[in-house]
């Protein structure tokens, strides 16, 4: 199984204190004390989801409970409105505070993984994994996404945490791991859905009608569109040939250029016109005019338009697409 680690920085409220299991000698306390902490947990979930703070939240929730239902729907909206989120997220924080919707499913016990991501807003269900992989520690947890797909996902001896995609025939298989310092609920969650989102971009690349699929001399090996350091839209593909070089391609959504990497150095003019030919070809993707330049652009808005159909697609990835829908 191969692994790629990748190390989270610090995001959010550190994990401890609110978070840690409450206790008490007489069982009846000790389970009321629980259904109110797994509600607390469920609360900050539903106000991370939206991205708003848990005071604003609750007040969200309260005007709701009290709205008619002749104009929830409006008053929902004048609710997203003014809180910079989606009618969705109101859905959602009523739900949780009014009408006790928990949405990560817990099925089973085990470690505080289950109580750590729902305070950071996943959605989906959780029940303890039963694999035998080698790789993956005791105590791990299988956790299904809403549109059925399945990660493992892990706390490290050392407070750690990592997400696994194990792909069957292993050619896919990679781990992202957050260390111990940077674990939060918000930057686990953060984790789990970069996951589902690369799986989203490799299922979008593979199912669409042009996408890039392996051949005799050119290998696929990761199809990426993610978002740089300063919140720029960008697409890659890192290919690799029979000769043992590894070729990247990539695509800057703004500027609409594509840059060619080979063995990790810029090519630049005719070599990284001949490289990037060579790659497209490698992998199944020609274009009809000869123009690979433009064939390449064509290709990273293809994939994010169809990326972002999925319902694992981030925020960002959507409205990007919708933008270029109607532009």
């Amino acid at each position: 199984m191969s692994t790629d680690t990748t190390n989270r920085q610090p995001k959010g409220i550190p994990v401890g204190g609110q978070f840690a299991a409450t206790t008490h000698s007489d069982p009846e306390v000790r389970l009321q004390v629980s259904a109110e902490h797994r509600s607390a947990l469920a609360e900050m979930g539903a106000a991370s989801r939206a991205g708003i703070s848990h005071t604003s939240a609750t007040y969200v929730a309260t005007l709701m409970k009290n709205s008619p239902a002749a104009v929830w729907d409006e008053n929902a909206a004048t609710l997203a409105a003014a809180n910079g989120c989606t009618v969705d997220d109101i859905r959602s924080i009523d739900a949780v505070f009014n009408r006790g919707e928990r949405p990560l499913e817990v099925t089973g016990s085990g470690d505080d993984l289950p109580d750590l991501l729902t305070a950071g807003g996943l959605t989906g269900h959780l029940t303890p994994y039963t694999g035998s992989h080698p790789d993956i520690p005791d105590k791990a947890w299988t956790y299904t996404s809403g549109t059925g797909r399945e990660l493992i996902l892990s706390r490290t001896e050392d407070g750690g945490f990592t997400v696994w995609n194990d792909d069957p025939d292993e050619d896919y298989s990679f781990s992202v791991e957050t260390m111990p310092g940077d674990v939060t609920p918000e930057s686990s969650v953060e984790s789990v859905q970069d996951v589902l989102w690369n799986r989203a971009v490799t299922d979008a690349n593979y199912n669409m009608t042009g996408g890039l699929q392996s051949g005799d001399f050119y290998e696929l090996r990761e199809v990426t569109l993610d978002k740089d350091s300063e919140g720029n839209t960008f697409g890659e593909v890192l290919a690799s040939n029979e000769d043992g070089m590894w070729t990247t391609l990539h695509h800057d959504f703004a500027t609409g250029a594509t840059t060619v990497d080979r063995d990790n150095e810029r090519l630049e003019g005719a070599a990284a016109d001949w490289e990037m030919a060579a790659v497209f070809e490698g992998l199944h993707s020609e274009p009809s005019d000869g123009d690979f330049n433009v064939h390449a652009k064509n290709v990273f808005a293809g994939l994010l338009a169809e990326a972002a159909k999925d319902p694992d697609a981030p925020r960002w990835a959507a409205r990007h697409a919708d933008k270029d829908d109607r532009s």
